[in-house]
């Protein structure tokens, strides 16, 4: 796998773009049923980030209250920590992503344009599949 990573690495500097660091993202979900429920994870998980609600979209600050409503959608993080959350039929999913040291993945830093100012910064990993690179999965991990 070093070998492809490195020849990754060699065409993407050669065009000019960002080469990908060496990351390990790791991700943990569970079903949650009641929204009281995941107002709780997101409250003890703090961080930044942005939240859904049934009648709008809120930024999150870090030691922000989080505001009064019914959760449809959220992504917070704190370091190198994500939750994100998404409402399914029957309740939610929800996803920690974790960014260790390691070598299974490529980590590239993507840029998100927020209406109103600012950015959401994205790491995406991708993964090594059938011989090629392919996005596997991204986090939020900051605003600017």
């Amino acid at each position: 796998m070093a070998a492809s990573m490195n020849e990754l690495r060699k065409v993407l500097e050669a065009r000019g773009l960002q080469a990908p660091e060496s990351c390990k993202l790791v991700v943990e979900s569970e079903r949650v049923s009641e929204a009281a429920a995941v107002r709780q994870r997101l409250e003890a998980f703090g961080g930044e980030g942005w939240l859904c609600l049934t009648d709008r979209v809120e930024r999150l600050a870090k030691g922000a209250a989080l505001p009064q409503g019914t959760p449809l959608s959220a992504e917070l993080c704190k370091g190198a920590e994500s939750l994100h959350v998404r409402q399914t039929s029957g309740g939610w999913i929800l996803a920690r992503l974790r960014r260790e040291a390691g070598d299974e993945h490529l980590c590239f830093r993507e840029e998100r344009v927020v209406i109103g100012g600012g950015k959401l910064v994205y790491e995406v990993a991708w993964q090594l599949e059938n011989g090629r690179w392919r996005p596997w999965c991204g986090r939020l991990a900051g605003l600017e």
